[in-house]
C-alpha cells in the first residue's frame, strides 16, 4: 500500500472529487444552523459545527 501511494499517478483534483462525491453518499449532504452550546459565546447560540480532515507528509 505505502509503494502503492508514493509511487501512483494520480490527479489530486480528481482524488478530491472521488472522496467529496463518497462522503456525500455515506454521510450525506445536509448542513444548517441549529441551538447548541458555544464555547466561544459561552451559552446556547445558533451555531455551526465543522469537521475537517487533513493529512500532512514529510515528503
Amino acid at each position: 500500500m505505502q509503494r502503492l501511494l508514493r509511487h501512483a499517478r494520480r490527479d489530486p483534483d480528481a482524488v478530491r472529487d472521488d472522496i467529496r462525491i463518497h462522503a456525500v453518499e455515506h454521510l450525506g449532504t445536509e448542513t444548517g444552523v441549529q441551538q447548541q452550546y458555544t464555547g466561544v459565546a459561552g451559552r446556547i447560540e445558533n451555531a455551526r459545527v465543522g469537521v475537517f480532515l487533513a493529512c500532512a507528509t514529510s515528503g
